[in-house]
C-alpha cells in the first residue's frame, strides 16, 4: 500500500477520496483547503490526482490546513508522492 491510499470499510480508496470525506464530515471541501492554501481548486485537483508535485512548503501547508479542517492528522508526504 501506499501512503497515499487509506483502508475504510475494507475499501481502498485515495487521498483525494479520503480528503473529501473528511472535509464533508466538517462541512468544509476542496475548494476551502485550496483557499486556505491560496491556490487554485484546479491546481489542488492536479496534486491529488498526482498530475503536480507540489514544492515541500506548500505540502507542508496543504498538511497542516487539511488537519486543521478535518481534525485528522495529514502528513506533508501524502502529497508528494
Amino acid at each position: 500500500k501506499e501512503l497515499l491510499d487509506y483502508e475504510r470499510e475494507s475499501e481502498l480508496i485515495t487521498l483525494k477520496e479520503q480528503l473529501k470525506r473528511d472535509l464533508k464530515e466538517n462541512r468544509y471541501n476542496l475548494g476551502h483547503l485550496a483557499s486556505r492554501v491560496e491556490i487554485s481548486q484546479s491546481h489542488l485537483s492536479n496534486i491529488l490526482s498526482g498530475f503536480r508535485t507540489p514544492p515541500k512548503d506548500l505540502a507542508v501547508k496543504l498538511a497542516l490546513s487539511a488537519s486543521l479542517l478535518t481534525d485528522k492528522l495529514y502528513e506533508p508526504i501524502q502529497f508528494t508522492e
